[in-house]
């Protein structure tokens, strides 16, 4: 069975930078407190999409970047993983903001490795073509 996710970089989990409404049963009004044992991290994964995978006979890997969540405090140690895209990617950007800015110095330095590699490939694809003279002006 083919991996849903593949993983390409990420950040360490760290703690929520949330606020949640809690109400007061003395005062009937809310107040804020922060949001505790509650860790989040971003990833660029290749997502297996399967409905292409269906239509090519082949896994077929769509690129994003995902907020994966977990409690700390609970009893089941699962992860929650959302897409981070529209209102929801916004939310979860100023949610887990420490960690949405690492995760933007990683695309930042990984973005400069994939253009140095590929002017390295288009360089090493120069040097190897044969150089081939104008022999109709050499005999000129």
């Amino acid at each position: 069975m083919e991996q849903v996710f593949k993983e390409m970089y990420g950040t360490d989990y760290k703690e929520t930078c949330g606020v949640l409404s809690v109400l007061d049963a003395n005062t009937g009004s809310f107040k804020t407190v922060r949001e505790k044992g509650v860790f989040g991290r971003f990833a660029r994964v290749k997502q297996l999409n399967g409905f292409k995978s269906r239509q090519n006979g082949a896994p077929v890997y769509d690129e994003c970047v995902i907020c994966q969540i977990k409690i700390s405090s609970s009893v089941n140690k699962d992860v929650v993983s959302h897409k981070v895209t529209g209102v929801k990617g916004a939310e979860l950007k100023k949610r887990f903001s420490e960690s949405w800015a690492d995760f933007e110095k990683l695309e930042k330095t990984a973005k400069a490795k994939a253009q140095a590699e590929e002017k390295k490939a288009t360089a090493a694809e120069k040097a190897d073509q044969p150089k081939t003279a104008d022999l109709k002006n050499k005999g000129k």
